[in-house]
């Protein structure tokens, strides 16, 4: 009985010592493959919108200018995040700290967005499927029959799934759109900056929740 125990310790630790060493050896391209699966973009088709999902503005709200100029959709959509009680914070002692769907459409102005073409969602978002939830009951009471999600480049991959999961019946299309930045996530070599690291870990944790909890 024990010499069968020391034969399966030791195929254990051979295997263990066996997936260390192609860890070792292959260990760039399965974490560039990990970054990579955040990230995704679907085909550009001219849409009735181009939603901005709430976030990081001068990424997104940039990316969603340059679609506009380009003829791909005639509106920008923009939604608030959660209830802004930080900035309220600030504000108590003077400090004027911008909610985020105020920075966007600052820079969509900034880049020549037009005020008539651009309409703030009503409503404080907690969640990318609340978000979702709140796109929905626009483009259905505007009559669209698509949009284009503009978002980060990590965080493309969570929404495609929750927009999909909210959108799905209402024989809306969606198409999203990542928006990349050199200084905020790359997931070509993600590992090797604390940001990047803590984004790629934060947001595979979100999407393995969503997923267990929405799919």
């Amino acid at each position: 009985m024990a010499t069968g125990k020391r034969r399966i310790f030791r195929k254990v630790v051979f295997a263990l010592v066996g997936i260390f060493c192609l860890l070792l050896l292959f260990h760039k391209p399965i974490l560039r493959g990990a970054g990579e699966l955040l990230v995704v973009s679907d085909p550009l088709v001219k849409a009735d919108a181009i939603a901005v999902l709430s976030g990081n503005g001068a990424v997104r709200g940039a990316r969603a200018a340059e679609l506009f100029h380009q003829g791909w959709a005639p509106k920008i959509l923009v939604t608030k995040e959660g209830f802004p009680h930080r900035e309220m914070e600030w504000k108590r002692y003077g400090v004027v700290v911008l909610e985020t769907d105020t920075a966007t459409v600052g820079v969509l102005r900034y880049l020549g967005v037009p005020d008539s073409d651009m309409s703030v969602v009503d409503g404080y978002n907690e969640s990318t499927i609340q978000e979702a939830g709140r796109y929905l009951h626009y483009a259905q009471t505007h009559g669209m029959k698509r949009l284009i999600l503009v978002t980060s480049n990590f965080h493309t991959r969570r929404s495609r799934l929750t927009f999909s999961r909210v959108f799905r019946g209402s024989n809306i299309d969606i198409r999203m759109e990542a928006a990349a930045t050199e200084w905020e996530f790359n997931p070509v070599d993600w590992w090797t900056r604390r940001l990047d690291s803590k984004i790629f870990f934060l947001e595979f944790q979100k999407l393995i929740y969503y997923c267990l909890r929405y799919w």
